[in-house]
């Protein structure tokens, strides 16, 4: 590395002197060379000791010259107790959504649900436990035979107890993933997307990959043809059209095989950049991990719905759709609970108007009763 300007306040900084002056600090620039294994040598610039543009998400501070002819190798481990902290925080999550669960599905002796089992047979409830469990229980599509490719692989089984259904974690087995195969790891667990093209991005992952999909070569190619700039796929050889904006967003057309794929990202300084006759392309792999699966499945349960004049924006989630679906039961059994009143009361006003005819009745007879009282005793004076 070599130093290109006279400032010694910035030079004391990086532990170095250097006679001479008539240069500011803004003037001051570092020069140095990065090698990313591949035997070619990158020269770069830099106004401060602070380089954040070599590794994604990782700032390197300088502080010091190599020796001529000596250079510095810089690597990134995972932190892997975070992983694995990360890990066992969703086997706890997990069991205690199963521990629900497990208590709305049990059984007394004679076979049907206790008293607590106020959601035994609810339909949302056995979707929520089908999504979880088919998902814990995948293996991963697309992933390379021998490699990791499910929860059991990493030492997290899903059996069945005294009390229900759980995830059951070997520490062992999942410490020897981590310190073995940590990118396997996170191949299980994670959505992964690679490109040949670093242009072509994909921020998010699909909602339910078709399964087919996953870990294949998949062609996307952008092009400029007489000032008409078009998309197209291509998977097995077959090209298949897809939908382009002025944005450089890539999208399937409904009905082919690619349409479970989520919006491909040209980026804009490339898209614009696009003259008659050139052309963008790439090749993509895909894999949704198990954590990304469950995370798209719940989303379709938790997902609130949203609406503008009328056209459906965002589909609301089942979850939404049962508690509108309790919602509406619990209105109409409000209202038959005021009709039934309404027709009580209607009942005891009329028992009312009855009691009080009868009232009236009664005292009627008693009056009578006390005429014809009063007429014999008279008789019987006459007598």
């Amino acid at each position: 590395m070599s130093l290109v300007g006279t400032d010694p306040s910035i030079l004391s900084a990086f532990g170095w002197t250097l006679s001479g002056s008539g240069k500011s600090a803004n003037d001051l620039s570092a020069q140095y060379s990065i090698n990313y294994g591949d035997g070619n040598w990158i020269d770069n610039t830099s106004t401060t000791n602070t380089i954040d543009n070599i590794i994604d998400k990782v700032s390197l501070t300088i502080t010091g010259v190599t020796p001529n002819g000596e250079q510095v190798t810089v690597g990134v481990e995972p932190y892997l107790d975070q992983i694995k902290s990360r890990i066992v925080t969703f086997v706890d999550l997990t069991n205690k959504v199963l521990d629900f669960l497990n208590k709305q599905n049990e059984r007394g002796p004679d076979g049907k649900p206790v008293k607590d089992a106020l959601l035994a047979g609810n339909n949302f409830l056995r979707d929520l436990t089908h999504k979880i469990r088919s998902s814990i229980n995948m293996i991963v599509p697309g992933i390379q035979s021998g490699e990791l490719q499910s929860l059991q692989d990493l030492g997290i089984s899903f059996k069945k107890d005294e009390d229900g259904f759980h995830l059951k974690l070997d520490d062992s087995q999942l410490n020897k993933a981590l310190n073995t195969n940590p990118d396997q790891v996170k191949q299980v667990l994670a959505f992964r997307f690679q490109t040949t093209n670093s242009s072509f991005l994909m921020p998010t992952s699909p909602q339910a990959l078709d399964g087919g999909l996953g870990g294949k070569n998949i062609g996307v190619s952008v092009t400029n043809q007489g000032g008409v700039i078009s998309a197209y796929y291509t998977l097995n050889t077959v090209n298949y059209p897809a939908n382009i904006d002025s944005k450089g967003t890539i999208t399937p057309q409904d009905g082919t095989p690619l349409s479970s794929l989520s919006p491909i990202y040209l980026m804009p300084s490339v898209y614009n950049s696009l003259s008659v006759g050139d052309t963008q392309s790439t090749t993509i792999t895909i894999t949704q991990g198990i954590l990304d699966v469950l995370g798209n499945s719940l989303k379709g349960v938790v997902q609130k719905g949203l609406s503008v004049g009328g056209k459906t924006l965002v589909q609301a989630g089942s979850y939404e759709n049962e508690d509108k679906r309790i919602g509406d039961d619990i209105q109409k059994d409000e209202i038959k609970i005021e009709k039934i009143n309404e027709k009580a009361e209607r009942e005891r006003e009329k028992i009312l108007r009855q009691f009080e005819r009868m009232q009236g009745i009664l005292e009627m007879a008693k009056h009578m009763r006390a005429m014809i009282a009063s007429y014999f005793a008279a008789q019987n004076k006459q007598n």
